[in-house]
């Protein structure tokens, strides 16, 4: 294969990919905008407890307490 067809290919794959997204996208944006999806957050209370400073048994108790980044789903 020559070069320009290799590379004509890669660009096509990358647009149907990216036209792909763009729909995703839309219809993502048309379902919150109806008030069929919705963001939530949840908090948990198993563990840690990040806001008091506790290290409830954790030994990354003191670095997540003081805006470092917490385990998720560890022990």
């Amino acid at each position: 294969m020559d070069k320009e067809v290799i590379i004509a290919i890669v660009m096509a794959v990358l647009v149907l990919v990216s036209l792909f997204q763009t729909f995703q996208l839309v219809g993502i944006g048309n379902k919150i905008a109806t008030g069929a999806l919705s963001a939530s957050t949840s908090t948990s209370t198993s563990g840690q407890n990040l806001g008091s400073g506790s290290t409830s048994g954790s030994s990354t108790g003191s670095s997540a307490s003081s805006g470092g980044s917490a385990m998720v789903g560890g022990c």
